[in-house]
């Protein structure tokens, strides 16, 4: 497993790793296109935040977050003139995407990971494995059209979680085959995902992990 440090950048084929403080992480967030929260337990969202660039343009922010009730606030500290959506993982409860809309008040799209009907055995069993702390290892697959494939993964024990970005569709399908294959058990679709992308996923993996993509709060709004 890649052990990330507290900030890490993604700029091409070059890497570089910063801490907080000797980083301009505020900057960095607000530049970017799409924002990610997710759960983790004991997580810290201002040491753990990761910032993804291309190209010094709009890119992509990930922020575990140990406490649920922060993330209406976390929410607000991501959000920046160039965000088109605040994108929360499956495992959050409805009152705080409603809280988090709320904070926002229109200013960013908030949406939220939701499964289907075919998903929803695999994604009971992944709560009852996750309540008894043996939780398969779930993905994060995120659509940026026009990067280049990047993985690298984050543990906050019992949930084991790779992120994997990926250019379209096709390399999304792809990449979700390998994975279930290699026994993920929970695959949620980020970035400029769209209902194709997650058609895509689902024929791919053939039951064998649950698919989840975001849906937003406003009708009509395709965030890409």
């Amino acid at each position: 497993m890649i052990r990330l440090p507290s900030l890490v950048l993604f700029c091409g084929r070059c890497v570089a790793a910063f801490s907080p403080a000797e980083s301009t992480q505020t900057e960095l967030v607000v530049n970017a296109k799409y924002a990610i929260i997710y759960e983790g337990a004991g997580a810290d969202a201002d040491r753990d935040r990761l910032v993804v660039f291309t190209d010094g343009g709009p890119g992509l922010a990930i922020a575990p977050v140990g406490d649920v009730e922060d993330v209406p606030a976390l929410a607000r500290s991501l959000a920046g003139e160039n965000t088109i959506a605040i994108q929360l993982c499956g495992g959050m409860p409805a009152g705080i995407r409603a809280q988090t809309v709320a904070e926002l008040a229109g200013q960013v799209v908030v949406g939220a990971v939701t499964f289907g009907v075919e998903s929803l055995d695999r994604a009971s069993e992944y709560s009852a494995a996750f309540a008894r702390g043996t939780p398969p290892r779930e993905a994060f697959i995120i659509v940026m059209p026009g990067w280049e494939e990047q993985r690298f993964a984050r543990a906050y024990p019992p949930q084991d979680t790779t992120f994997v970005i990926v250019t379209d569709d096709e390399a999304a399908a792809r990449v979700a085959a390998e994975l279930a294959g290699a026994g993920v058990g929970l695959i949620e679709l980020y970035g400029a995902a769209t209902a194709a992308t997650a058609a895509a996923v689902i024929a791919a993996v053939e039951g064998r992990a649950a698919v989840g993509i975001i849906g937003y709060d406003t009708i009509g709004v395709e965030a890409r």
